[in-house]
């Protein structure tokens, strides 16, 4: 098995324990201290769809082995543009060198926008998703990439958006495992679309991936995920960005 395929799978695992505690917290009495899970989500859980939707975002936009392979003045520089939105600091391009961050930009690590670096799942437009945690509050690039920025940052997070269909204010809780708290069933996700060639996700993938209520229509060809899948997919996908953060 090659190192791509070994991440792949530690990913869907990754997600299913997160899905998996997601159900222990919401069944289990408050006295209960379940043990670590050895195994995939409890039976009477959609224990495919968040893999499934896993392995299709890193197939169609590959970040994790995009930023594995860059050297090392390409990753210091990413890390200190990730490092900076992990303090709720949207950098300006001069944080670092600008040759460095327009290959960031070329390789759709980062995304260049008015003088500022973007950097999935951080947003510097105002996308109607807000994510708060610990009195820092950012933009994200999409529903799945805010539900992951409480476990990126370690914290509670508050996120609220808009539904896109109907325009219905939604608000959910996530905690730094990436076990949602509170919205769960009142809102979902929709995915409408792909990957558009080798465009920029910011531009193509993301503004597909939203927040809805469970009872407006999705686009066709497109489909909805839980808020529950999607911060198991979300967590997982990011799981690299935590990593780093712990190095700088």
């Amino acid at each position: 098995m090659n190192c791509c395929a070994r991440r792949r799978d530690t990913a869907a695992y990754f997600a299913r324990t997160v899905l998996y505690r997601a159900h222990r917290s919401s069944n289990s009495s408050p006295a209960a201290n379940p043990p670590q899970p050895t195994r995939p989500a409890a039976p009477d859980m959609d224990s495919e769809r968040a893999p499934q939707a896993l392995r299709r975002l890193q197939q169609e936009f590959p970040l994790e082995a995009r930023v594995a392979s860059l050297p090392a003045n390409l990753l210091r520089a990413y890390g200190t543009i990730l490092q900076s939105w992990a303090k709720g600091e949207p950098p300006g391009i001069g944080i670092e060198n600008a040759a460095l961050v327009r290959e960031l930009a070329g390789l759709d690590a980062i995304l260049i926008e008015d003088d500022f670096a973007s950097c999935y799942p951080f947003s510097v437009r105002d996308t109607g998703i807000r994510v708060t945690v610990a009195q820092k509050s950012v933009n994200a690039m999409c529903a799945i990439d805010a539900l992951a920025i409480p476990s990126i940052l370690v914290g509670v997070g508050e996120i609220e958006a808009a539904c896109a269909a109907c325009g219905t204010r939604h608000a959910c809780t996530v905690g730094p495992d990436g076990v949602v708290r509170s919205g769960d069933g009142q809102v979902v996700i929709a995915w409408s679309g792909r990957l558009a060639g080798s465009s920029c996700c910011g531009r193509s993938l993301c503004p597909q991936i939203r927040f809805q209520c469970p009872g407006c229509s999705v686009p066709t060809g497109g489909s909805q995920l839980s808020i529950v899948d999607g911060a198991a997919v979300g967590t997982a996908f990011f799981a690299f960005q935590r990593r780093l953060l712990q190095t700088f």
